[in-house]
């Protein structure tokens, strides 16, 4: 059988050349005859040295696949969605507690300062405060999430913010627009795991689906911020008139 694509080249030219495997045809010879001979000359032509080439490599392609093996496993178990799932959503609750500490408290703010005193001025380093608090300390979370892990950073950023949020609380009492001031910048220190969380993210997501989860966490982030200042203006206006005391 012939191909009518595929042209001759008529390599070997010699007096010895075996004849026989060349068609009278212009194109190749596909038959599988001329292939059992064993002495065709087409064999010589299209046979290459891969044999060699192989035996040479198999021991360096052998650990190369070895040495890529763990990295092979991590993508195929985050090739469709993301490695630790539970994980996933500690870090999206911890961004929303974050936000959220700053957005329920947000509408209480210029009331609070205006008692003790404050001015507008007073009220703008208020606000500055929390983000100042998180400048300062993103860096160095980022540094702890590498040495002692997710987990422990995280709890010890939470337990900043618990103890910020208490100081907030305190601050009528205490009476000076100075203490709630200290008291957001140690809010801001606490939400300052915003890096630690993307990074956590980077980590268990596969790179083509990495975009999403990364866009999850900052819905979340923003959601925290802009959704609950309504929680927090619905309690100033049911309590503003109201006094509590404990013990």
């Amino acid at each position: 059988m012939t191909d009518p694509t595929i042209p001759v080249y008529n390599v070997n030219t010699g007096d010895n050349a075996d004849r026989s495997n060349y068609s009278a045809s212009p194109y190749v010879n596909m038959s599988d005859d001329n292939n059992n001979n064993g002495s065709g000359a087409l064999d010589g032509i299209f046979k290459d040295n891969n044999d060699v080439v192989n035996n040479n490599d198999t021991d360096d392609d052998v650990n190369d696949l070895l040495s890529m093996a763990p990295s092979i496993a991590s993508s195929v178990l985050t090739a469709d969605g993301i490695h630790d799932q539970t994980g996933f959503a500690i870090v999206c609750l911890v961004i929303l507690v974050g936000d959220m500490a700053r957005g329920v408290f947000f509408p209480t703010m210029w009331p609070l300062v205006s008692e003790l005193g404050g001015s507008t001025v007073q009220l703008g380093y208020s606000v500055a405060a929390f983000s100042f608090g998180r400048i300062l300390v993103s860096p160095m979370f980022g540094g702890w999430s590498v040495t002692y892990g997710y987990s422990k950073t995280l709890l010890f950023s939470c337990s900043i913010l618990w103890v910020g949020t208490l100081l907030y609380a305190q601050a009528q009492n205490v009476g000076h627009v100075s203490f709630l001031i200290f008291a957001q910048i140690v809010m801001g220190i606490g939400s300052g795991t915003l890096g630690v969380t993307r990074a956590f993210v980077a980590e268990v997501t596969a790179q083509r689906n990495r975009t999403t989860y990364m866009a999850w966490i900052t819905a979340v982030q923003y959601g925290g911020f802009t959704v609950t200042p309504f929680v927090g203006a619905f309690f100033t206006k049911v309590l503003q008139d109201k006094e509590f005391k404990v013990g």
